[in-house]
């Protein structure tokens, strides 16, 4: 009996140590809700156009890949089938990418106004989550409910405590398991796979121009009026 204890102890003790030495790699699916905004433009012509622009600059039907390697964070649309041994996010990496260092309290993201990219480094968002007392199984894997009031709307997370590790796509996080989906007001993002990879994947530290928030919100409001001036018809800049 003493023998089987030790060798159950073991067993659980090595497969911990060797799933906490290796990156951990999920493949999500996204799905983006149109805005309210565009939905009521009475012009069909300008409403089909504002569609086409929002589409074009948050994405559709996309799949992102979510990297994490201790406190080293990835989250950037998928290109292929082969996973990368080296991420780096630059001013020419994909809309929605974004970069944290959990150690330090960074977030890096990426962010498009009209046809250009820009990099925005803000500290991580902590949510005040509210755990339900719901269940229900996603890819396999029984997740956990629980919400957060965002500053616009809401978020609604199902996350999974078998995956012990406070992170989830979109740069959402603080809750005691992988986030297997999330809906807020633009998106619904559902886990597709989960794995630990047994070859190693750098994360590093985003290269190029770095905004700070309050930068690029001054970048933001006056695309905004520029556009506003010129009176171009079904533009949308979205906030984030």
């Amino acid at each position: 009996m003493k023998l089987f204890i030790f060798f159950f102890y073991f067993l659980f003790a090595t497969l911990t140590v060797f799933a906490e030495s290796k990156v951990l790699h999920a493949t999500y699916d996204v799905a983006m809700k149109m805005p309210e905004s565009i939905k009521q433009i009475a012009d069909p012509n300008i409403r089909a156009l504002a569609q086409q622009t929002f589409e074009a600059q948050m994405g559709k039907g996309q799949q992102f890949e979510l990297f994490l390697d201790k406190d080293l964070y990835s989250y950037t649309p998928k290109t292929g089938s082969d996973v990368t041994q080296q991420i780096q996010l630059t001013e020419k990496s994909e809309n929605g990418s974004v970069y944290m260092d959990f150690g330090k309290q960074e977030k890096i993201a990426l962010f498009k106004i009209m046809d250009k990219l820009f990099l925005v480094n803000d500290s991580i968002k902590q949510y005040e989550w509210t755990l339900e007392n719901v269940e229900k199984v996603i890819a396999g894997k029984r997740c956990k409910k629980a919400s957060a009031k965002l500053t616009k709307g809401y978020a609604v997370a199902w996350y999974c405590t078998e995956l012990p590790v406070q992170a989830g796509p979109a740069g959402y996080n603080g809750l005691p398991g992988l986030i297997l989906e999330i809906e807020d007001s633009l998106q619904t993002i559902t886990v597709s796979s989960v794995e630990y990879l047994a070859k190693k994947v750098e994360i590093l530290a985003p290269k190029g121009k770095i905004y700070s928030r309050e930068e690029f919100n001054k970048l933001r409001d006056k695309k905004l009026k520029e556009l506003g001036s010129s009176g171009t018809p079904g533009v949308q800049v979205i906030k984030m």
